[in-house]
Parts: structure tokens; sequence; C-alpha cells
């Protein structure tokens, strides 16, 4: 499979071949099955081992990149005029687990980049080769399958009547009760959107009758915006991954919390949960600063004036505060790389000592530890 996996690499590009191995993704589906039959690429679906890989992907990769569509089970990028579809429904370890939910068997194909080997079911090649549709009675949306049979009948491919009798019993197995579970199985894997087709009224009164008549009346659309609709990327983030979310109060303004820091909000949504500023930040905190050592004493480099002196309590002359940094970013602080240079530990005693609850790097106190070396 040599040819193939060239032709995965021609298509995608060596930069997004890279990006998707470093986060060791899987792609799957029917980009598989186009580049096994060598037809025409719609768009790639694309899955992770875990939400920290995906959350990392997003942040340090596609941050800049045009967002298509948004749905609760999907997110699809246009990069280089490749449609990129980046699933969270669920995460997979195992390649062939996706396989357990996948509607037709000419689509259980994937290519685990983690070891950059295809996972093939045992009817992949034999029913692609044959254009014959298997279904799945497990997959989880058979509703959007049926919708799919008409997809792939115009490709070529038949589906005999036993087989789309097991698509349609598996869509009358359904137990639908809410409005939540209908849209769940209307959209999202796609790029279309079930926003504003059904009523408020029917997220507390659902009705399936009065559903599909309002169902009638409106179209599925692609939930469409760009990256300039976020002024945050990394909050956007954290509402479209997590069902719930830290926000606290703290001097009467309100922040929401991103791993173990503070973003100031206006509004409060739905899936925000309160909680008390100390159970997000947890002080005290460890920071570095690079200063100029003069024989046994240690001065400020913006202020030639200004010394620190171990083991005392430091505090500004100004309200600029004092720059302090975490270990990793030591070697991206100002002054790394001058002359007589020493880095300093410092305390950080509680989150009043920070000039800004949403900036950890500058505070209004600290307490010098001890000088420390590099490793």
């Amino acid at each position: 499979m040599d040819y193939e996996k060239r032709k995965i690499k021609e298509y995608l590009g060596e930069e997004l071949y890279d990006i998707l191995k470093k986060y060791e993704c899987i792609i799957a589906g029917g980009f598989i099955r186009n580049i096994f039959t060598k037809s025409e690429v719609n768009d790639v679906d694309i899955y992770f081992r875990s939400k920290e890989q995906l959350k990392n992907l997003l942040l340090n990769e596609f941050s800049g990149n045009f967002i298509v569509s948004i749905t609760k089970k999907a997110i699809m990028f246009r990069i280089d005029n490749k449609l990129l579809q980046l699933i969270y429904i669920d995460y997979y370890d195992y390649a062939p687990k996706l396989f357990d939910s996948f509607d037709f068997t000419i689509c259980m194909g994937a290519f685990d980049f983690k070891s950059e080997e295809f996972k093939l079911h045992q009817d992949f090649l034999k029913h692609n080769s044959q254009r014959q549709l298997m279904f799945n009675t497990k997959t989880l949306f058979p509703i959007i399958s049926a919708l799919r049979v008409n997809k792939y009948i115009d490709k070529g491919y038949t589906i005999s009547k036993h087989e789309f009798i097991k698509v349609m019993f598996s869509v009358n197995l359904l137990k639908v009760h809410s409005l939540e579970e209908l849209e769940e199985q209307l959209g999202g894997m796609y790029g279309e959107s079930v926003d504003n087709i059904f009523s408020e009224d029917l997220k507390n009164n659902f009705d399936m009758n009065k559903a599909l008549l309002e169902l009638s009346e409106k179209e599925f659309v692609y939930s469409d915006r760009t990256p300039a609709d976020y002024d945050d990327f990394e909050l956007f983030v954290e509402e479209l991954l997590e069902d719930k979310i830290k926000y606290c109060v703290y001097k009467e303004q309100k922040y929401v919390a991103i791993g173990n820091e503070l973003k100031y909000i206006s509004d409060i949504k739905d899936n925000y949960v309160q909680c008390d500023i100390k159970d997000i930040f947890k002080f005290p905190i460890i920071r570095y600063k690079c200063v100029e050592k003069r024989d046994d004493r240690y001065f400020s480099y913006y202020d030639k004036d200004y010394e620190y002196r171990l083991k005392e309590v430091m505090t500004p002359k100004n309200s600029c505060g004092l720059y302090v940094v975490d270990k990793e970013n030591i070697e991206n602080s100002c002054y790394y790389n001058n002359q007589n240079r020493a880095i300093l530990k410092c305390l950080i005693e509680s989150i009043d000592d920070l000039c800004d609850v949403t900036n950890t790097e500058r505070v209004n106190k600290l307490i010098v530890l001890e000088e420390v070396n590099e490793n």
C-alpha cells in the first residue's frame, strides 16, 4: 500500500501531513475510500486519540485558518483549498474501533498517523471493488445513513433490498424523546447545522409530529463562521470542547478559567459554572526572572539601581509591577542572553500579589528564594 500512502502525502502536502503525524491523528472514512478507488476527494475526516491532542492542534496549528462550519460533533476548516473536518464526537486510541460506529463497509478504512499504517475492515476492499453497500446496524446515526444511500448510488454503488431494509429498521429502532436527541440524529457530522430549524417551544414541550412539521418547512444550512468571529480563539476552543467551563468573580469582575489562567468575560453562558477563584489558582506559585549579578548581589537590568535581595519581600517602584515568567518560558524572557545574567527563583504567595489576575507574569509583590542554575 505504498502507492496509497504516497497519494495521501501528495494530497495533504508535507506540512499538513507532518502536523497530523505530530498529533497522532487518524484519517478515516470517505477520504480513504477516495484514495483506494481513485475518486474525487470532497473532504478529509480527522479523528483524535484524546481531547488534549485535539485542543493542542487547534490552538497551535489551526487558529488562523478559515472555519467553514461548526456543529456539536465536528469543526470544518478550509486550508489550502482542502476541507478538513476535525471530529470530536468521541476519541479513539485504536483506529479500527472507529468502524464500530461507521455505517457502510466501503467507508471502513483508516490511516493511522501514529504508526503510518492503513487499518482496513476485512470487507473494505471487496465491497468497494464490487461497488456494493453493506450496512452496519450498530451505526450511531442511521437517519444520516439513509440520506447517504442516494449519494453512493450516484457514485455507482448499489444496495440490495435486504440491506436497505436494515437501514430502515435501524431508523425505526431509534428512541428519540427530546429535541436534543432529534438534533443529534439529524445533523452535525457533515457540516450541516440544525440551528434555528426548530422552535424554542419544542425544547420544553417536545412533540415528534410537531417537530416533523417544522422540519418540512426549513432547510439544513452550513454554520459558516470565520476566526474573525472569535475575539479569543483559546476561549472559543474551550467553549467548543468542554461541557462545563469554570468562571469566577473577583473584585466585581467576571473571569473564565482556561487551564490555570483567567480571562476577562462580559457574558456568562449556559455551560459556565461559577466557582471560587481559589479553586482555579493554586497559590503559592513559583516564577522566575533574569537579573544582573554583580559579585554576590542581584540587580534589575531595567533599573540598574533596583536590587533584588534573597529571602526578602520585593515590591515595585511603580504600578508597572515586577515581571516574572514560568520555568518553561525562561529562555524566551527578556535579558536571558545578557552578560552576567543570573536566574532567580521567586515565590508569589497569593492572587492579591498579581497586578492583573489575567497575567501571572506581572506582580506587585514577590519573595526572592534563591539563585538557580538553568538545569
